[in-house]
């Protein structure tokens, strides 16, 4: 996720799996296209992801050179069918098991 504008409020949503497909939403809006692109390289134990999102696709300006901006990142992996790894925290954010 990536807050904007620090306020834990407004923010754009990412998701992407190992297979590059990505999903994006702004805030609780649900799913919408905010021009963001993403590549995945997989390897035999391991995967990395690339993404590019452009400003104005997460209706925001780009930043001036002192602004803070709130960036979370968090892996989701399945424990068993049906089930996600990710748990709430206590701000209602994903941390990692």
């Amino acid at each position: 996720m990536v807050d904007t504008d620090l306020d834990r409020k407004t923010c754009s949503h990412f998701r992407v799996n190992a297979a590059g497909v990505l999903s994006d939403a702004l805030g609780q809006k649900g799913k919408f296209d905010t021009g963001a692109r993403a590549v995945a390289v997989r390897a035999k134990d391991a995967w990395t992801v690339g993404v590019a999102v452009p400003w104005a696709g997460m209706k925001a300006a780009p930043p001036l050179a002192a602004k803070r901006m709130g960036l979370f990142l968090s892996r989701d992996y399945q424990i068993k069918a049906g089930t996600d790894g990710a748990v709430t925290g206590t701000h209602g954010y994903q941390f990692p098991l």
